[in-house]
C-alpha cells in the first residue's frame, strides 16, 4: 500500500486521474482495517459486481483504464515493481 499511496500523491493535482479500489467487504469492516492502515485511494465497499465487470479473479489486481474506458493495464498478485508498472501505464494512457 506505501507504494500505491506514493502514486496518488504523485498524482494528486492531476484531475484526469482517479485511483479507486474495489473491496469485497462490508464498508464497517473496511472502517476498522483503514484506522489501523493508510490507503489513500477512494475505496468502494462490497463492490463484487464491479470487480466481476472488469474480470478481476485475483486479489490485488491493478488496473489502470484509459479515457475511452478501455483497459491499457492489468496486473494481478504482489510485485515489488507495481509503483513502476503502473506509473509506465498511466503515463502512456495520458499521453494517447
Amino acid at each position: 500500500m506505501p507504494l500505491l499511496n506514493a502514486l496518488v500523491e504523485k498524482y494528486k493535482n492531476n484531475s484526469e486521474i482517479v485511483f479507486i479500489s474495489f473491496a469485497m467487504n462490508e464498508a464497517d469492516e473496511l472502517k476498522t482495517f483503514f484506522e489501523k492502515n493508510i490507503f489513500s485511494y477512494q475505496t468502494v465497499p462490497t463492490a463484487e459486481k464491479i470487480a466481476k465487470s472488469y474480470k478481476v479473479v485475483f486479489f490485488p489486481t491493478n488496473l489502470v483504464v484509459d479515457k475511452s474506458g478501455k483497459i491499457v493495464f492489468n496486473q494481478s498478485g504482489y510485485s515489488d515493481r507495481i509503483e513502476t508498472n503502473l506509473e509506465k501505464a498511466i503515463e502512456t494512457a495520458l499521453h494517447q
